[in-house]
């Protein structure tokens, strides 16, 4: 709404296109209009030359907005609103309305001169703050495919005689004019990802992870070089904080993703899962106390690694696991193409497979490189 006073060589406008507005001209003797005297109020005859500010009149309803009558000396004047929302001015000689709609009373001289600077630059900052905010812009260059492609020859946890993976053709172009087929395969197969409901009972399954915290930050720690001397190796809390001196503390709400170089066996299941003779599995893993880290003191929705499992390969009891998916994180095994990630920067979208109930999913890892 659109209110107007008119008061000795002043006029006040407030929420002028959706922002209030509030103008004040001081006065000058010698042009004010012949025979007016001080505006007062009409309801409790207060006096009023000027309007500096929008406190309410005392009285509450003398100015206009309520009653819409605005009292000069002898004359009232009443302002009328049309039903396009523009006010009319059914006054006496002696007000003007300008084609904003806006009524004000004419002035002379310099009054007029300020009068029309002061609008114009009103007007002028009025357009500069309805210009819409200016959003972040990401600029993508790369995105990283971190999935490995599912097939029988997928190295498993455990090892089978028989492939867990199973693909059968139901339907060919020949004969259907489609193709289709049947898939069969563990949900922990293949780059995966385990639910906190596969180590934590009660707690998410697949489906029931919250989406947001399936597009976040993503750090990489490289721990190649350690792991090309001990297969067994557990990243510690003293890894963590020597990487952080490097790039900066690790960000809250982050994937973690640890990079042993373990995919460079990938091709072969006897080499990837690498058991002893006694058939326990020696490949590197996140150490408890590293785990915590990232878990209470760092607030991470998620860890990661190019291995079989988030826990070492010796490991008989599955701390980590059994720790972090307690606390509501998850986690992401057997990630690729680690090389082509930089340590922080960019951002991770994991895309499970949302199985209702399930305990894990195979997942697409993309990376997106700003």
């Amino acid at each position: 709404m659109n209110r107007v006073h008119a008061a000795r060589g002043a006029f006040s406008v407030t929420n002028f296109g959706g922002i209030a507005w509030l103008a004040r001209l001081g006065h000058e003797t010698g042009h004010e209009p012949s025979g007016h005297k001080k505006s007062h109020c009409v309801s409790c005859d207060s006096s009023r030359t000027a309007f500096a500010s929008l406190t309410p009149h005392p009285c509450a309803t003398g100015w206009p907005g309520q009653t819409g009558l605005v009292s000069d000396g002898p004359r009232a004047h009443s302002l009328y609103r049309l039903p396009s929302g523009r006010q009319e001015n059914r006054s006496p000689a002696g007000m003007a309305q300008t084609p904003l709609g806006t009524l004000v009373r004419p002035i002379g001289g310099k009054m007029k001169i300020s009068a029309t600077l002061l609008f114009v630059s009103l007007l002028s900052v009025l357009l500069v703050a309805q210009r819409p905010a200016t959003r972040p812009v990401v600029h993508l260059r790369t995105v990283v495919d971190l999935t490995h492609p599912l097939n029988a020859s997928t190295p498993t946890y455990e090892e089978t005689k028989e492939p867990t993976y199973r693909a059968n053709t139901v339907a060919t172009f020949e004969k259907d004019h489609y193709f289709a087929r049947e898939i069969c395969l563990p949900e922990h197969f293949g780059t995966h990802l385990d639910a906190p409901a596969h180590f934590a009972k009660g707690h998410w399954t697949v489906d029931q992870i919250p989406p947001d915290r399936l597009m976040t930050r993503l750090v990489v720690l490289d721990e190649t070089a350690k792991v090309k001397n001990d297969s067994d190796y557990q990243l510690s809390a003293a890894d963590i904080t020597s990487w952080e001196k490097l790039h900066g503390q690790i960000p809250a709400k982050a994937v973690v993703v640890l990079r042993t170089g373990w995919e460079t066996r990938w091709n072969s299941a006897k080499d990837y899962r690498n058991p002893d003779a006694k058939g326990v599995m020696h490949f590197p893993g996140f150490g408890l106390d590293a785990a915590r880290l990232l878990v209470e003191g760092r607030k991470v929705y998620g860890l990661g690694i190019d291995t079989l499992s988030i826990d070492y390969g010796p490991s008989p009891d599955f701390p980590v696991h059994q720790y972090s998916l307690a606390h509501s994180l998850y986690h992401l095994e057997n990630i690729a193409n680690l090389t082509s990630v930089p340590a922080n920067g960019a951002l991770v979208v994991v895309a499970p497979m949302k199985l209702e109930g399930g305990s894990g999913a195979p997942v697409r890892i993309l990376a997106i490189v700003q």
